[in-house]
């Protein structure tokens, strides 16, 4: 009997010394393997080193409440009063939502993410998941390994989550397979020393179990942590095939759950893990999509991101609303661009009207003395016309008294929305085996066919989704018109600025105080109803514009002065925003090396400033990220687009 109480005291001693220290090393490796090898099965962020530290708190954390009876306790209330907290957060919405009804929207969201009800991706929704992830998997490892011990449920369970990393096209890191290796190591000398001292009929001489597994847990975490990454994946050919066969299927649920469903440069391999930019990459000649297109060359927009954190591209203003090419709201892109020839005209009229100079004249006097030749006015109602003169420039200005029907614009009935137009482009897209939500597109969209029903989002910025993954192999068509097919070469930056809008409006109102009359005559048909050019103006250019500026211009609050500076100096010469925008073209594209080896970017430095000053050679992204900042750092609204430039023979008859 004195023997088996000596057993005992042995065996809770062991639990309540080493077995924290072992939890502690092997449970915090061995959790975040499990975890580790969930995420690298998708694309979210690895930041695996974050996620290490997270499983060491995580763990730490579930020990302690299973170290002693009443921590238990403590652990059971904490967990009752956080599951009473969020469930008041699905029931009760005050009038002001406080912190539970929030995060409680949050849960929601990130529900309908994975189940692919919402497509969008955000940061929020990827935090979210992956703290579920990490607080499942911490608490398994914490329960069975230190709680409850049981082999053969923690080496299914880790065996089942790093198989599934392994054979995922997305493995990237290879430390997991190695501290897995080692973890599972660990496991079997336990699992072996549980099943002996179970046996045991007196105390044991020694601790023998400590003797080994001590520097053995220490060679685990100096390993990993030491371990090279080979250079590619350890699998190839048949031994891939053979890993791989078993876990397809499960692979698949874990792709369409949780990977992101918007289209990124990362998924074909550019950038570093963690969602940093830089870092060399590899030629991929897998097949991403498959087109026809009448037009070429084009480019094909994917995704857009808005905000630059000094080391990455974020989206974060997202508001998506079901497309509908009627709205005027949804066209109104196409809107700007047509009365962007307007500007060029009505420039000149606001300092002519500021002035205060101009003359009402009378327009049968005005025919008599200079006949309607050479002007462009419209001399058959004369009654009906109105014209002024700043007899120091000679600058005319010219209304209509009243408006008719011949002055009516509607911009979806204009001949270019609807229904698509056999003179515009068109492109065919065929989505292989990538289950995206992101519709590629390019232009002003006109329209959009698909072999399948779908549903389609559009936010304001013109970033458009289905309202679902696509099946694999759908074809969809993109009905367009590029605003050089429409325009030819003309470009609205040629004579914009910020505030051009809120200007011109200004301009009205001061021209209708001072001569009673509405400046300029056409009247807009918007959403059935008919608007002036200054209330089109007031109501959508104008806050749409601000908003773009808002958006658009925005950098890190510790965003490099020099690069500001270098842009100021490049761009000293440029008379307009367009000139602007061609030279930083021009400067980055002369004088930086295009490589596909650019080598790491530094995790202590802005990407911008360290590829502009120090690195001096890159890729796409590292061309495409200097020049939005660059031009956001002279306050011209820029925004970092990912897709594809396409260059093929034509392909459609």
């Amino acid at each position: 009997m004195e023997n088996l109480k000596a057993i005992e005291f042995i065996k809770n001693r062991r639990k309540s010394t080493f077995g924290l220290f072992y939890l502690m090393t092997v449970g915090v490796l061995l959790a975040w393997v499990m975890v580790a090898g969930i995420i690298d099965t998708t694309i979210f962020q690895r930041n695996h080193g974050a996620n290490l530290i997270r499983m060491f708190f995580i763990v730490g954390i579930f020990g302690m409440f299973f170290f002693h009876k009443y921590l238990t306790r403590v652990g059971i209330v904490l967990l009752v009063l956080a599951t009473i907290f969020i469930t008041s957060g699905f029931f009760h919405l005050p009038e002001e939502p406080n912190i539970a009804n929030r995060f409680a929207e949050l849960i929601s969201q990130t529900i309908q993410f994975l189940t692919g009800n919402r497509p969008y991706h955000t940061i929020a929704y990827e935090t979210v998941t992956i703290w579920a992830i990490s607080l499942f998997f911490g608490f398994f490892v914490v329960f069975f390994s230190y709680r409850k011990f049981n082999f053969w449920l923690l080496f299914i369970t880790s065996a089942a989550t790093t198989s599934l990393a392994v054979t995922s096209p997305y493995f990237r890191e290879l430390r997991i397979f190695y501290t897995y290796a080692f973890c599972l190591l660990a496991l079997v000398i336990k699992y072996l020393y549980e099943k002996n001292t179970s046996k045991m009929t007196k105390p044991p001489k020694g601790s023998t179990f400590i003797k080994i597994a001590v520097p053995l847990i220490a060679g685990v975490v100096l390993f990993a942590s030491t371990i090279p990454r080979p250079p590619t994946i350890f699998t190839h050919g048949s031994m891939r095939d053979i890993l791989r066969a078993p876990f397809d299927f499960v692979n698949d649920i874990f792709l369409n759950i949780t990977q992101q469903s918007e289209f990124s440069l990362r998924q074909i391999g550019f950038g570093e893990s963690g969602g940093r930019l830089g870092g060399d990459i590899e030629a991929n000649d897998q097949v991403f999509m498959r087109i026809n297109s009448n037009v070429m060359p084009l480019y094909l927009t994917g995704a857009t991101r808005d905000t630059y954190t000094g080391y990455s591209w974020l989206t974060l203003h997202s508001e998506y609303h079901e497309v509908d090419f009627d709205a005027f709201e949804q066209n109104i892109e196409f809107a700007e661009w047509l009365l962007s020839f307007d500007n060029k005209w009505l420039l000149p009229q606001i300092e002519v009207v500021a002035s205060g100079r101009l003359v009402q004249i009378d327009i049968d006097d005005f025919i008599a003395d200079q006949g309607d030749q050479g002007y462009y006015f419209d001399f058959s109602d004369p009654d009906n016309r109105r014209i002024f003169i700043d007899e120091s420039t000679d600058q005319m200005i010219w209304v209509d008294v009243e408006l008719s029907d011949d002055w009516q614009i509607d911009f979806t009935d204009f001949g270019f929305l609807h229904p698509p137009s056999e003179s515009g482009g068109q492109i065919e897209v065929n989505n292989l085996d990538r289950r995206l939500t992101t519709i590629f597109h390019t232009g002003i969209l006109e329209n959009i066919d698909s072999d399948e029903e779908l549903s389609f989002l559009r936010n304001r910025d013109g970033r458009l989704l289905s309202e679902r993954r696509l099946r694999s192999n759908t074809n969809y068509t993109i009905y367009y018109h590029s605003p050089y097919h429409l325009f030819g070469e003309h470009s609205e930056l040629d004579y914009s600025y910020r505030g051009i809008f809120q200007d011109i409006s200004d301009m009205f109102q001061m021209f209708r105080q001072n001569y009673g009359y509405n400046l300029f005559p056409p009247m807009f048909v918007v959403d059935d109803t008919l608007i002036l050019y200054e209330e089109l103006l007031n109501d959508y250019f104008i806050p749409r514009a601000e908003r773009i500026h808002e958006i658009y211009t925005t950098l890190p609050d510790d965003f490099p002065e020099r690069v500001g500076e270098l842009a100021l100096e490049v761009t000293e010469v440029a008379s307009s925003n367009y000139e602007k925008m061609r030279l930083l073209e021009s400067f980055l594209s002369e004088s930086f090396e295009y490589t596909l080896t650019p080598g790491p970017s530094l995790i202590d430095q802005d990407f911008v400033y360290h590829f502009l000053f120090d690195l001096q050679r890159g890729y796409c992204v590292h061309f495409a990220t200097a020049f939005v900042t660059m031009a956001r750092s002279l306050g011209m609204p820029t925004r970092y687009v990912e897709g594809f430039y396409v260059n093929l023979p034509n392909m459609l008859n």
